[in-house]
């Protein structure tokens, strides 16, 4: 057999010329697309620790000023060496302030004189040695101490903000302190929504834990400057990074920030064994489509080099392949790399000038880009919200919800879009309902059963109807829309299933609201039915939940709560 090697090179050149193209389209997405998922992963962290140094912040600006404030105050009694009125006057102007755990007056040199809650076992002892005595008497101004086991029993640990008394004429009289409870620091890192191992923790200027979700305040005071992030904190530096944690054995990706009027810092921080999980998922996914593309195109380049005794048949063949690729690339463009690269947080910080000025021309192409992330979030959430109440993992906290006040908000809030399609909508609430809900859940509902009416109303309106049906309080929607067949309502409120609309441009939707939306009444022991409708005529939807204290609610309750007992993750 004669091999014919010009013809064989020729071949070859062809191929690579066919297939190069797919392969370095595939390179530049893939890596493009992992350039910002980083970004985004690393923006994202930034921006909460940013957000929380702020409060952490204003929380100690607040103790500092009340502290001003009392400390004129009492002023002429400390002069006078009325400490015992002075702290009454004290205890009456802060006993509001929770987070406040303690009040103490000392002389300018350090000798307590009074305390509240009273410990008359420590009234004449010096506390010159401790950190909130030094900072304040360095340069007699307001400052916030290092973590200390205060003297009193419980000897919990505590932070001071110690503020100096002084006279008319600027002399010093002595000091006000306000040891705060560090369970307010603890509040507020438990405030964001965390996922996987992602926690939040804040430490004070001398690298010591001020609250962390893995150490108590009742037990020993935790140094973590060891950690290379908290040094960088005590160094008065900003920033994110991947570094090894010495204490917890680990590698972590870390934001971190300080807290500039008083060294503080705060720490975002998770593994990396988890902190890239969803970009590499997301980034498999693109490789798997990348990889199905160059496969699509390595096969149609071997099939137009193999036999052109059938080149119209492979041409056609090709221009059916092309097609299918074409629609499966931008569908995966659509769903994946333009939602997953659109990053919510770090085009609303630029929306907003967070990181300089942005032109006339820029803010419409990035409404653009939000509106788009908020499509992929509103889908991710329905899916997660399907995931979690089919598992019993969904939270809900039942207390008194007034019917009337929610379907108010709600109209008042969906006002403008049927303002903007010449639609009436309207709320009749007959009497005062109180029913037993999670107010979240059914403004959620409700949301989602007056958007579909909209959505499918195009001329006439909506009428949302609040009254009572035995132990059950009810909201009726009642809308003058296309309506909906009888071949449609067997499956109306199953998982991603969609109304057949008109023919008209309708919004898109995930096809998950009315089932997420019954799914949520039915845990709260009530349920959204269709109550009526007609093909053209309209329709009429329902949301029904168990009175206060009735039978339904009660039995509600004691179902969520077997449900939380088995599952104690809920989220």
């Amino acid at each position: 057999m004669i091999i014919n090697y010009k013809k064989l090179l020729i071949h070859l050149f062809l191929f690579v010329i066919i297939i190069s193209p797919s392969i370095i389209i595939a390179y530049y997405s893939y890596t493009r697309l992992h350039d910002q998922l980083t970004q985004y992963i690393f923006s994202r962290r930034e921006s909460i620790a940013k957000l929380l140094a702020a409060q952490v912040e204003s929380r100690l600006d607040g103790v500092k000023d009340i502290g001003k404030a009392g400390a004129a105050h009492v002023s002429p009694l400390v002069k006078d060496g009325k400490w015992d009125t002075a702290m009454s006057e004290l205890d009456k102007a802060l006993s509001e302030f929770s987070y406040i755990d303690r009040i103490f007056i000392t002389d300018k040199a350090g000798v307590l004189k009074a305390i509240y809650p009273s410990s008359p076992e420590n009234i004449g002892k010096s506390f010159a040695f401790r950190d909130w005595y030094k900072g304040v008497s360095e340069k007699w101004q307001p400052y916030a101490s290092e973590v200390f086991k205060r003297a009193p029993y419980p000897q919990f640990n505590t932070v001071a903000v110690s503020v100096p008394i002084k006279d008319m004429d600027g002399s010093i009289l002595g000091v006000l302190g306000l040891a705060m409870n560090l369970d307010s620091f603890y509040e507020l890192i438990k405030d964001y929504s965390i996922e996987q191992k992602e926690f939040l923790y804040i430490v004070n200027q001398k690298g010591q834990i001020v609250a962390h979700p893995k150490y108590s305040a009742l037990g020993e005071i935790v140094d973590y400057k060891s950690e290379p992030v908290v040094k960088k904190i005590t160094n008065g530096q900003n920033g994110v990074e991947i570094t090894y944690s010495p204490i917890e054995k680990e590698e972590r990706l870390s934001a971190y920030e300080i807290v500039p009027k008083y060294k503080w810092g705060v720490v975002f921080a998770e593994p990396t064994s988890t902190a890239f999980i969803s970009r590499e998922r997301t980034l498999g996914t693109v490789l798997l489509v990348n990889g199905l593309f160059i496969l699509i195109n390595t096969l149609l380049a071997i099939a137009i080099l193999l036999s052109k005794a059938r080149l119209t048949r492979a041409n056609l063949r090709l221009k059916q392949l092309d097609k299918m690729k074409d629609e499966f690339v931008s569908l995966a463009s659509h769903e994946l790399r333009t939602p997953m690269t659109s990053i919510a947080g770090f085009v609303d910080m630029m929306r907003e000038g967070r990181y300089g000025t942005v032109t006339k021309e820029l803010l419409e192409p990035l409404g653009y880009v939000a509106e788009s992330t908020d499509r992929l979030i509103r889908l991710v959430n329905d899916l997660l919200n399907v995931s979690r109440i089919e598992a019993g993992r969904m939270k809900f906290t039942l207390t008194q919800v007034d019917l009337g006040k929610v379907a108010t908000k709600v109209v008042t809030g969906l006002g403008p879009i049927a303002e903007k399609k010449h639609l009436t909508l309207v709320s009749e609430v007959k009497e005062a309902i109180n029913v037993q809900a999670d107010s979240e859940k059914v403004e959620e509902i409700l949301h989602n059963l007056i958007g579909n009416s909209l959505k499918f109303t195009d001329t006439g309106g909506i009428t949302v109807t609040v009254e009572r049906d035995s132990d059950f309080g009810v909201i009726e929607v009642v809308d003058t829309g296309i309506g909906i067949s009888a071949e449609e309502r067997i499956k109306l409120f199953g998982k991603f299933e969609q109304v057949e609309s008109d023919g008209a441009a309708r919004p898109s939707g995930t096809g998950l609201g009315l089932y997420l939306s019954r799914q949520m009444a039915q845990k709260m022991g009530g349920d959204v039915i269709l109550a009526e409708s007609k093909r053209n005529a309209g329709s009429k939807f329902a949301l029904k939940l168990p009175i206060v204290d009735s039978t339904s609610a009660k039995q509600a309750s004691k179902q969520l709560a077997s449900e939380r007992d088995a599952t104690p993750d809920q989220k």
